[in-house]
Protein backbone atom coordinates (compact mmCIF):
# COMPACT_ATOMS: atom_id res chain seq x y z
CA UNK A 1 0.00 0.00 0.00
CA UNK A 2 1.01 3.39 -0.82
CA UNK A 3 2.25 5.91 1.93
CA UNK A 4 -0.03 8.86 1.54
CA UNK A 5 1.77 11.27 3.73
CA UNK A 6 5.31 10.51 2.17
CA UNK A 7 7.40 13.68 2.09
CA UNK A 8 8.53 14.85 -1.59
CA UNK A 9 12.10 16.12 -1.78
CA UNK A 10 15.17 17.49 -3.84
CA UNK A 11 16.05 14.80 -6.34
CA UNK A 12 20.04 15.28 -5.21
CA UNK A 13 20.27 16.10 -1.35
CA UNK A 14 16.68 14.65 -0.60
CA UNK A 15 15.90 17.91 1.52
CA UNK A 16 11.96 18.09 1.98
CA UNK A 17 9.97 20.40 -0.34
CA UNK A 18 7.40 22.90 1.31
CA UNK A 19 7.08 24.81 4.41
CA UNK A 20 8.72 24.18 7.74
CA UNK A 21 12.49 23.78 6.68
CA UNK A 22 11.40 22.68 3.05
CA UNK A 23 12.91 24.44 0.29
CA UNK A 24 10.77 26.72 -1.98
CA UNK A 25 9.85 26.98 -5.18
CA UNK A 26 12.29 28.31 -7.67
CA UNK A 27 11.67 28.73 -11.08
CA UNK A 28 13.83 29.21 -14.15
CA UNK A 29 13.31 29.56 -17.68
CA UNK A 30 12.67 26.20 -19.75
CA UNK A 31 16.01 26.21 -21.48
CA UNK A 32 17.82 25.85 -17.98
CA UNK A 33 15.54 23.39 -16.75
CA UNK A 34 16.10 21.01 -19.71
CA UNK A 35 19.70 21.26 -19.08
CA UNK A 36 19.72 20.45 -15.55
CA UNK A 37 16.37 17.72 -15.08
CA UNK A 38 17.02 15.14 -12.98
CA UNK A 39 15.24 13.03 -15.19
CA UNK A 40 16.16 14.53 -18.60
CA UNK A 41 12.71 14.97 -19.65
CA UNK A 42 11.75 18.10 -18.06
CA UNK A 43 10.49 15.90 -14.73
CA UNK A 44 12.12 15.89 -11.42
CA UNK A 45 12.33 18.32 -8.33
CA UNK A 46 15.12 19.92 -7.37
CA UNK A 47 16.14 22.63 -4.43
CA UNK A 48 17.13 25.83 -5.08
CA UNK A 49 21.39 24.74 -4.17
CA UNK A 50 20.89 22.14 -6.28
CA UNK A 51 19.59 24.09 -8.83
CA UNK A 52 22.62 26.15 -8.67
CA UNK A 53 25.10 22.97 -8.64
CA UNK A 54 23.06 21.61 -11.40
CA UNK A 55 24.03 25.20 -13.69
CA UNK A 56 27.37 25.60 -12.59
CA UNK A 57 28.20 21.90 -13.70
CA UNK A 58 26.20 22.53 -17.00
CA UNK A 59 28.52 25.46 -17.72
CA UNK A 60 25.08 27.71 -16.93
CA UNK A 61 26.97 30.23 -14.74
CA UNK A 62 25.21 33.62 -15.16
CA UNK A 63 22.19 35.22 -16.70
CA UNK A 64 19.70 32.97 -15.51
CA UNK A 65 16.42 34.84 -14.67
CA UNK A 66 14.68 33.24 -11.44
CA UNK A 67 12.02 33.72 -9.07
CA UNK A 68 10.69 32.46 -5.75
CA UNK A 69 7.05 31.80 -6.51
CA UNK A 70 6.79 30.57 -2.21
CA UNK A 71 8.16 30.85 0.79
CA UNK A 72 9.38 34.15 2.23
CA UNK A 73 11.40 35.49 -0.46
CA UNK A 74 8.77 35.48 -2.66
CA UNK A 75 7.38 38.25 -4.15
CA UNK A 76 5.53 40.06 -7.10
CA UNK A 77 7.63 41.41 -9.17
CA UNK A 78 5.55 44.55 -9.77
CA UNK A 79 4.94 45.37 -6.50
CA UNK A 80 9.04 45.30 -5.63
CA UNK A 81 10.16 48.73 -5.16
CA UNK A 82 14.18 49.11 -4.93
Amino acid sequence: MEEKNKKVGCFDCQRPYGDEHGFPDLLIPDWAWRAISPSGTGAGLLCPSCIIARLHKAGIRENVPSQFTSGPLAFDVKTWIR
